[in-house]
């Protein structure tokens, strides 16, 4: 019996283009897929890293920053010889704990600056004081950078040190996050009219406001943004 050869414009077409047609057909099956990825994407619930009132939810969760940044993601910027004279918290610390403290939350810092005006020389030596460059018990133990008490607001996890309640953070990301918060608002207000590269009149602000009991914070923090330059990352 003789084959029948089937031989009609259409299926001379695909023979003669069927290496378009094949790429034409993946093109479009990649779009689809990429499009049910982004409709389902859109559908999915915002994670929520800690209980708190809803206004310092929706900033605490803020896309802007989306995890503490670990060790590998730090920003280095030099620092220079020496580490001066400090308080208590700081003047039996090495040189090389205050400087690496220093250098993993520089890119944190900048951030916060950027986002709520506050200068990045403030946000780290506040830090580095209040932590004693991260080796209290509340950064190590509870990433509570700022020896932020819990106070009427605070709706977080919480630790109780000496018979006073601490809040209590899941990252150090948070930490710092929360005390930009907690300085762009209520009674420190008044010193986000200040510029953010005036870390003198910030830094004596705090002072004023009592942010700590120190008679001398504003010195403190003057003087270890001096030692270090900090004043360098103001912007």
């Amino acid at each position: 019996m003789a084959t029948v050869q089937l031989s009609t414009p259409f299926v001379d077409f695909i023979k003669k283009n069927w290496f378009q047609i094949a790429l034409g057909l993946i093109v479009l099956y990649l779009f689809f897929q990429k499009n049910m990825s982004f409709e389902v994407n859109l559908q999915s619930p915002t994670h929520q890293e800690q209980t708190v009132k809803p206004k310092r939810k929706i900033m605490m969760t803020d896309g802007s920053v989306a995890k503490s940044p670990g060790k590998e993601e730090t920003l280095h910027f030099d620092l220079p010889k020496g580490s001066g004279t400090y308080s208590n918290n700081l003047k039996n610390i090495s040189s090389l704990t205050k400087e690496k403290y220093l250098k993993r939350f520089v890119k944190v810092a900048l951030q916060e600056q950027e986002k709520f005006g506050i200068p990045a020389s403030i946000l780290l030596s506040n830090a580095l004081l209040h932590s004693h460059a991260g080796t209290s018990a509340l950064s190590k133990n509870d990433n509570n950078h700022f020896f932020l008490p819990c106070g009427k607001d605070w709706n977080g996890e919480s630790t109780h040190l000496k018979n006073q309640c601490f809040r209590k953070y899941e990252t150090s990301w948070m930490s710092f996050r929360d005390h930009s918060i907690y300085l762009t608002s209520g009674r420190y207000k008044s010193l986000t009219r200040l510029s953010s590269k005036d870390y003198k009149n910030w830094a004596k602000g705090l002072e004023e406001l009592r942010y700590s009991n120190s008679p001398n914070l504003s010195r403190e923090l003057i003087h270890i943004i001096n030692t270090y330059k900090l004043y360098e990352l103001d912007q």
